[in-house]
C-alpha cells in the first residue's frame, strides 16, 4: 500500500512540475522584446479567442476557466483582454458567443432556441437582450 501511495505521489509531483514548466514556458514567451511583442499579443488574442469557441456551448465556461486554460490570473486576463480589446473578459466571452449566434442565425439552419443553447446562453431571453444590446436588432429580425 506504501509503494502504491509513493508512486502516486511521484506521478503527481512530475505532473505538477510539467505545469509549472509550461507555465514558465508561457509566460517567458511573452516578455520577448517589444518588436514581437505585437505578434506575440496577436498570438495570445488568437489563442484566448480560440479556447472560447473550443467551449463556447458550455454555458459555464467563463472568466475562471478561461484564465486557467491561458495558464494566467484572472487579473492578468482582465487586464491582458481589457489592454488588448477594450472590453472586460466577461463582455469579451459574450462577444464572441455573439459573433457565432450571428452566423449561425445567418445560415438560417436552427431556432433562436437552439442558437442562444449552441453558443452557451441559458436562456433565450437573456441571448435575445444581449443580441438586440449588441446588433440593435433582435435576432428574430436578423
Amino acid at each position: 500500500m506504501l509503494l502504491i501511495l509513493m508512486i502516486v505521489l511521484c506521478l503527481l509531483i512530475g505532473y505538477i512540475g510539467f505545469l509549472h514548466r509550461q507555465c514558465k514556458r508561457f509566460l517567458k514567451a511573452s516578455e520577448q522584446p517589444a518588436f514581437q511583442s505585437a505578434q506575440l499579443h496577436d498570438e495570445w488574442l488568437q489563442e484566448a479567442i480560440g479556447m472560447v469557441n473550443r467551449n463556447i456551448s458550455d454555458e459555464t465556461y467563463g472568466v475562471e476557466q478561461l484564465s486557467r486554460d491561458l495558464c494566467i490570473s484572472r487579473m492578468t486576463l482582465y487586464r491582458k483582454i481589457q489592454s488588448s480589446t477594450g472590453q472586460k473578459p466577461t463582455e469579451f466571452i459574450r462577444t464572441i458567443r455573439l459573433r457565432r449566434a450571428a452566423e449561425l442565425l445567418r445560415k438560417g439552419q436552427l431556432t433562436v432556441a437552439e442558437i442562444s443553447y449552441e453558443t452557451g446562453f441559458s436562456s433565450v431571453s437573456y441571448f435575445s437582450r444581449c443580441f438586440r444590446s449588441m446588433y440593435g436588432v433582435p435576432p428574430t429580425q436578423y
